[in-house]
């Protein structure tokens, strides 16, 4: 890889010719060109297009295999390259840039380091000037004078990392407690409230049903007492229609029931009692009213603190 066109070709050989960058992930296509898997995808889910190789615009199969030739190639080529900068960067901090020589002065008072031919200038005269040596042996006391503070200070942040993730733990699991809690007593609020509906509703049930069989008493004796009174009115009025002979027979039997006939009473179909019954259902929805209003201001107001609570 020394040769320059070597590299060159290896770089051209490891490159998708869609994305333009190192492979990742190669795939061959059945017409000999490689790509990016992603890259090939890519160009193939685009909007009506054929499965073309983007190279040699053959129409080719939708399936490929992995490359791993490229592959391999591609990841040796990163890692060189991420090498050699990584090579020239050390290269370049450790020489002056100016005179490509090696630092090997250090000004105290612009703490920065300098080479030989540098110290000929005006840049550093009258300053602190040390070997870098002897700089850095006096900066490596300091540093090693500084690590255990910071080794001190770093073990006392990993154990407050690990006592906040034990009391995030048990605040997790008392609140994980309480929310199962806060799920049983509303289950038993559902519970009860169903409980007193379906009371209420029965409660209204029976009085209904009191109110249509004290209906169907009344409307019973209704027809009873309407069925001699019906004959009755028929009686008197097929009499009127006879010749005179004829009304004069039986008239007094006639008469007589029409004397002795029962005097209609008015009857208390629906007692006090019941009417109580119903009406009392009237107080009970301003008391639900009452209650649920008190309830939710109750319950509101506790959340809301809650939430303050936790600002």
């Amino acid at each position: 890889m020394g040769d320059g066109n070597s590299m060159k070709r290896c770089r051209c050989v490891a490159t998708c010719p869609i994305c333009l960058c190192y492979f990742t992930s190669p795939v061959l296509l059945n017409c000999g060109h490689s790509f990016c898997q992603t890259c090939i995808r890519r160009c193939w889910e685009q909007p009506g297009a054929n499965a073309r190789c983007p190279e040699c615009r053959r129409t080719v199969e939708r399936t490929f295999r992995p490359n791993r030739s490229l592959s391999n190639l591609a990841e040796i080529l990163k890692d060189w390259e991420a090498s050699a900068e990584r090579e020239a960067r050390e290269q370049r901090d450790s020489e002056c840039q100016r005179h490509r020589q090696p630092w090997d002065l250090f000004c105290e008072d612009d703490q920065v380091p300098f080479c030989g031919e540098c110290a000929s200038s005006q840049e550093h005269r009258g300053h602190r000037v040390l070997s870098a040596e002897e700089a850095a042996q006096v900066y490596k006391e300091q540093i090693s004078s500084c690590l255990p503070i910071l080794r001190t200070e770093r073990e006392r942040l990993l154990t407050f990392k690990a006592q906040t993730e034990i009391e995030r733990r048990q605040l997790l699991e008392h609140i994980e407690g309480e929310k199962g809690k806060a799920i049983a007593k509303f289950s038993q609020l559902h519970q009860f409230l169903e409980e007193q509906e379906d009371l209420l509703l029965e409660k209204m049930q029976e009085v209904e049903e009191e109110i249509a069989r004290k209906r169907e008493e009344h409307l019973d004796r209704l027809s009873r007492d309407l069925i001699p009174l019906e004959t009755l009115i028929l009686e008197m009025e097929a009499k009127l229609q006879r010749p005179t002979s004829e009304v004069l027979q039986n008239i007094r039997s006639l008469l007589q029931r029409f004397e002795e006939r029962g005097a209609f009473e008015t009857p208390v179909v629906f007692s006090v009692a019941l009417h109580w019954r119903a009406w009392e259902f009237s107080d009970v929805i301003p008391f639900l009213d009452h209650v649920i209003q008190e309830f939710k201001y109750t319950l509101t107001c506790d959340l809301k603190y809650l939430q303050k609570g936790k600002l």
